[in-house]
């Protein structure tokens, strides 16, 4: 048997340069990891009963090791001899891979060549010949652009083919396999340019190394002994070996991509991954260690050079990811949101709650990969979600609204029902949110100022492109839902406005240190013991802090902001966020929103999130509250009664 590179001829076919558009596609870091760790997941073994496992190992392969070196070396030469040759300008060739054939050169030469290989375990292998025209092995290595709905993540298009070689310098993947059958494979493939051989005959830009038959054509190796011992599978699975792979700094890219896409496959214990390379200790990933995997890449990304802006980029994903695991391993109230959708059947959305939360829903499907995520706008703030479709009908619908490159789904792809299927979608979750922030109730309900509360979803539609809702740094009055002043006409030379200014511009007060209920020597009422509450007391309270007055500023409606969301075990406790643009002190007084308007609710417990300290209350009100401008305190409440009400919150 004797084996060789062929690369057919074209015929008088198109011409193709080395500028290819499929692998073009998939340059960007992340691809790598998403489109091989998907196809692994796709080829899951169903009688296995364990996860399937990915292992990233960067090998140092012997020149003499690699298949066909001498022919592979000739054809590089001659397609940089077509191609640059026709050039006319130094721009031209620069353009048309100049560097490209230079490096690759040099990397065929050199006594090793780095390769990356990506071997799976704990899945069927690649089944199929070069006889079985729509079987896993002919499509991913034989045809291109072919669509099946092959495994959990079916529906592709067929092109994410190209994506290792988009990570080669050579062009050139090696495909290894052995499948439960006990059958064993290898095969070689390169994606060039066109080029002219020794007689002069134009050959295509695409061609295989294997075994030579009758004629020039190549198939690949099918018997186990004859195959490379370098390229020779025990287990049943199969072995990408991406050649002449020189990539700086791809564990942290490949573990930011399997952390960022595969979450939810990690933490369900669906999926183990492993990365190694020369004198570096192996890295795990898998639902055990995710979180510290992504500790890791906090402290990593931190400590690289990049651009502030691009490490602020990969900290709130990163930050979001975690939620996410959050929302799927701790859901909101024990269990998550469970619903039946017309076009998709069942579904279910995980949340969890936090005030560091992106306020975010991550979208996927079956095999639980992450599509997109985005904000999702329905009166709940600091929030992580994730929605999942994980039945055959559902799944199937949505493999086929996906995007080539599946970061979305579009509705123009389903042309019978596909806007409905997504409506559906986003009215669940966005229905989902609502319930949750406590602000849908049976029936119609005429709630005061309950707009500031519920904002109408606006028209960006689920997992279409545009730049979605971002949360704002400044907080209105509109968004906080507290009392807004009246507009009122000021006179430019009046002396009541004067005196009010000068009584307003008082600088502000020195809080640090100050924290809790403290005594208040002035603003009291001597009637009722109220603070603030009588008319000629609006102006500043005096704390006392060893043994020196402190003048506190005392806060209104105006002033302080606030956001409630329910939490803890079945959400009894409410979490209750204050802030204020200005420094001082309020009673905080809750109230309850109803179908007649506010009715007044009791707190049994008030605790400061933070401290641990309890607040002083009484019946409805947190007393003293010390508030420093720019800065928010929570508290966890506890309320008499049905705690699930939408609450307003006034400041006395």
């Amino acid at each position: 048997m004797s084996t060789d590179w062929y690369f057919p001829p074209d015929h008088g076919g198109e011409e193709n340069g080395l500028n290819d558009a499929g692998i073009e596609f998939f340059r960007s870091s992340g691809s790598l990891a998403r489109e091989t760790v998907q196809n692994s997941g796709d080829a899951r073994d169903p009688d296995a009963q364990k996860p399937v496992r990915v292992s990233f190992t960067l090998l140092n392969l012997k020149r003499e090791d690699f298949p066909g070196i001498g022919a592979f070396t000739d054809v590089v030469v001659r397609a940089r001899d077509y191609v640059i040759g026709a050039c006319d300008t130094e721009e031209e060739r620069k353009a048309n891979g100049e560097e490209f054939f230079k490096n690759a050169l040099k990397l065929l030469e050199a006594p090793s060549i780095p390769v990356l290989r990506i071997s799976d375990f704990n899945t069927t292998g690649l089944e199929g010949n070069e006889d079985g025209l729509m079987s896993p092995w002919y499509r991913l290595i034989r045809r291109q652009g072919t669509t099946s709905m092959h495994g959990a993540g079916g529906g592709t298009f067929g092109i994410g083919q190209r994506a290792p070689f988009a990570f080669s310098d050579l062009r050139t993947v090696f495909y290894g396999t052995r499948t439960k059958s006990g059958d064993s494979s290898l095969i070689g493939k390169s994606i060039l340019c066109t080029f002219k051989d020794a007689e002069a005959q134009r050959r295509r830009a695409v061609g295989f190394w294997g075994q030579k038959n009758s004629g020039e054509a190549v198939t690949a190796l099918r018997n186990a002994a004859v195959i490379p011992e370098n390229f020779r599978r025990d287990h049943v699975g199969t072995d990408l070996y991406i050649a002449g792979f020189t990539r700086a700094g791809w564990m942290d890219e490949v573990s930011f991509s399997i952390i960022r896409n595969f979450f939810a496959a990690l933490q369900a214990g669906q999926l183990e991954v492993e990365l190694s390379g020369p004198g570096t200790p192996v890295r795990r990933i898998d639902a055990s260690t995710v979180h510290a995997v992504i500790d890791e890449s906090l402290a990593q990304t931190e400590a690289s050079a990049r651009p502030l802006a691009e490490k602020r980029e990969v900290r709130a994903e990163l930050e979001a990811t975690r939620h996410y695991l959050s929302a799927l391993t701790h859901p909101h109230g024990g269990a998550p949101v469970a619903g039946t959708l017309t076009r998709l059947g069942e579904v279910k959305l995980y949340l969890s709650l936090s005030d560091k939360a992106p306020s975010r829903v991550a979208f996927m499907r079956k095999p639980r990969i992450l599509v997109f995520d985005r904000t999702q706008r329905a009166g709940l703030q600091g929030y992580a979600g994730v929605f999942i479709c994980e039945n055959d009908k559902g799944n199937w619908l949505l493999a086929k609204m996906e995007d080539p490159s599946h970061v979305k789904w579009e509705r123009d792809r389903l042309k019978d029902g596909g806007s409905a299927t997504l409506d559906e979608v986003n009215a669940f979750v966005r229905e989902s949110l609502k319930k949750v922030a406590g602000l849908t109730q049976a029936g119609a309900q005429d709630i005061p100022d309950l707009g500031h509360y519920l904002p109408e979803d606006d028209s960006q539609r689920v997992g279409e492109t545009g730049k979605g809702t971002q949360k704002t740094q400044k907080v209105t009055p509109k968004e906080t839902g507290q009392k807004q002043q009246k507009a009122v006409r000021v006179l430019r030379n009046s002396k009541k406005r004067a005196k009010a200014v000068a009584k307003e511009d008082v600088p502000e007060p020195d809080l640090s240190g100050v924290d809790g209920p403290v005594g208040i020597t002035g603003g009291q009422d001597s009637k009722t013991g109220e603070h603030g509450t009588n008319p000629g007391s609006r102006g500043d309270a005096t704390r006392r802090r060893e043994g020196k007055a402190i003048s506190m500023r005392r806060l209104t409606d105006a002033d302080v902001g606030f956001r409630s969301f329910y939490a803890g075990p079945r959400g009894q406790k409410l979490n209750l966020v204050v802030w204020s643009e200005r420094s001082g002190e309020a009673d905080i007084v809750l109230r309850a929103a109803g179908e007649a308007g506010k009715y007044p609710v009791t707190i049994l417990s008030a605790e400061d999130a933070q401290s641990g300290a309890l607040a002083s209350c009484e019946g409805a009100a947190l007393r003293r509250v010390a508030l420093k401008a720019g800065e928010r305190r929570r508290f966890l409440i506890r309320l008499e009664g049905d705690p699930h009400v939408a609450l307003t919150v006034e400041v006395r």
